[in-house]
């Protein structure tokens, strides 16, 4: 067991599990577990009800996991509920699909030791925050300029290997509604050394403190679907400022030697 596992059982053994109709009249160090559809169930209640969630996960530890319909090892998006403060989001590790990639970029953050401090507007009980809500506090308005990429791979199992891919980018944006989005850049064609797209994106983000930035480098087929090349995940606080190679990985988070070269602008709004 690593430490970083060593570390959160320590913290863990100390709560003990309790159900969702006593929870209310138990101490600090009392959790509970959903499964994915009962918590999908108190996020999707009218307002204001929807915000009983946040109002828990500030008193007990509340841990979320995948279904039992899930038997293709399938994960849920742990971002919709790290939005309503829940602490522990349970994952099939063995997926390695965009949830495990936003987990590590998630967690990257805070020198990779694994726990992330809440945004002070999930902890504090003056303040209560709504993800459905755009106007609780001041945004940033980003300009993520894509100008090239550099020695992109092949995807491993290509079939026909004496092609040269078309690749694109896809910057897609999780966090609370109102800041997920998704854009393409155009491909390029047979370049996957040096092709550039010079392609400006423009987003304004509500909720800065949860947002995490997705780039997707994928070969564009014209007769199916796209073949996934390399990826890179950074949360919007460990952005930075101006011209910087991102480096891509592969699904299982490996380090691959291709890299994207962009520049990057964000103010206030």
């Amino acid at each position: 067991m690593t430490k970083q596992k060593n570390r959160k059982t320590y913290i863990y053994i100390y709560c003990t599990s309790d159900n969702i109709e006593q929870i209310y009249t138990q101490k600090c160090f009392h959790s509970i577990s959903f499964k994915e559809s009962k918590a999908d169930d108190l996020i999707n209640q009218p307002s204001p009800e929807h915000l009983d969630l946040i109002k828990l996960t500030k008193q007990h530890m509340v841990r979320v996991y995948p279904g039992t319909k899930r038997q293709d090892s399938s994960n849920i998006d742990p971002v919709d509920y790290w939005t309503y403060g829940v602490q522990m989001v349970a994952l099939n590790y063995q997926a390695n699909d965009k949830a495990m990639c936003i987990q590590r970029a998630f967690f990257s953050d805070n020198g990779g030791c694994g726990y992330l401090l809440k945004p002070s507007f999930l902890l504090s009980d003056n303040q209560l925050f709504d993800p459905k809500d755009n106007n609780h506090k001041k945004g940033k308005h980003i300009q993520i300029h894509i100008i090239s990429g550099q020695h992109l791979p092949k995807e491993k199992n290509h079939i026909e290997h004496t092609d040269i891919v078309d690749p694109y980018v896809t910057v897609i944006t999780y966090g609370i509604k109102s800041d997920c989005t998704e854009h393409n850049t155009p491909s390029v064609r047979n370049n996957g050394l040096n092709p550039i797209w010079d392609y400006k994106i423009n987003l304004d983000i509500f909720c800065p403190e949860l947002c995490l930035i997705l780039f997707q480098v994928r070969d564009k087929d014209r007769y199916g679907p796209s073949t996934f090349l390399g990826q890179a995940c950074v949360p919007f606080t460990a952005l930075q400022l101006g011209y910087r190679h991102i480096k891509l990985k592969a699904k299982d988070g490996d380090y691959i030697q291709g890299t994207i070269f962009v520049h990057i602008k964000i103010e206030d709004f």
